[in-house]
């Protein structure tokens, strides 16, 4: 695992490994992160892995990119990532709680109700608490206990959850549009697109898409873009150039441009880092 700004964040990691018998046989913990970030901070897994990372967002808001999609987070969200492909996330301010599980009877309980979804939750409390315990044994080592945390987690999750359908958080004109560039992003969007979309003048949408996100509709398009080509930087072996179109930017040198404006380096020597 990746992190960028470590001396900005807050972060609390707890390792705890098993044998293979004890991956085997019990709900294990890898890794448990509760983190508070107030800065620009992803988080990037490139090397496929064992398990999954139960993701919960305790404040703020954020998105998770995988090659093939992306997701906003935003609080009392919680999504299950599947290890095996690479991911991405990103914010620039929220708190959220994270564990990586493993095990025959962790991948069981997940395929029985998860969907590859975002899952809303609906009483935080029992959610937070079994993330609480899981790190509460992990320190002690208990492994009986750790599984047994993991696999009441799972169970919390799927009792309150409210899982969401697609586009079911995106009702007002806003997020409408928002949802349209987080889609599209790789494709050829303009500012009168969006507006059509939802049906508004394009001034008055850029004067109201501004003061709901604090952006511009083309910054927010331009982040998310350059958030998804530090993703592909960061995992693929691909050339700058391939990135810059794959990332929805309209040539290299415009990627080259919002790239070192937005990270004060260039692609090239951002992916040695």
């Amino acid at each position: 695992m990746i992190i960028s700004n470590p001396d900005l964040a807050i972060i609390t990691e707890t390792y705890f490994n098993f044998d293979s018998k004890s991956q085997k046989d019990y709900s294990i913990c890898n890794e448990f992160i509760h983190t508070s970030i107030n800065v620009q901070h992803f988080l990037t897994y490139s090397t496929p892995t064992i398990g999954y990372l139960v993701f919960y967002i305790t404040k703020g808001q954020g998105m998770v990119y995988s090659e093939y999609e992306l997701k906003g987070l935003k609080k009392n969200d919680l999504c299950i990532i599947d290890l095996s492909e690479p991911f991405y996330i990103s914010s620039n301010d929220w708190e959220y709680i994270a564990t990586h599980i493993s095990g025959d009877s962790v991948k069981a309980i997940i395929n029985d109700f998860y969907e590859n979804k975002l899952v809303s939750i609906e009483d935080s409390f029992y959610i937070e608490r079994q993330f609480y315990l899981i790190n509460h044994f992990m320190k002690k080592k208990d492994v009986i206990m750790v599984s047994s945390s993991v696999q009441k987690l799972l169970s919390d999750i799927k009792k309150n959850a409210c899982f969401k359908e697609e586009n079911e958080n995106y009702t007002t004109p806003i997020n409408q549009a928002v949802n349209y560039i987080e889609e599209n992003f790789k494709e050829k969007v303009t500012i009168d697109e969006l507006a059509n979309h939802v049906g508004f003048s394009k001034f008055y949408f850029i004067r109201l898409f501004q003061s709901k996100t604090n952006k511009t509709p083309y910054k927010y398009l331009m982040d998310v873009r350059l958030d998804y080509s530090k993703f592909l930087l960061k995992i693929s072996n691909l050339s700058i150039k391939e990135i810059a179109v794959s990332s929805g930017f309209t040539s290299e040198m415009n990627f080259y441009q919002n790239f070192i404006k937005d990270e004060g380096i260039s692609p090239s020597r951002y992916r040695k880092l």
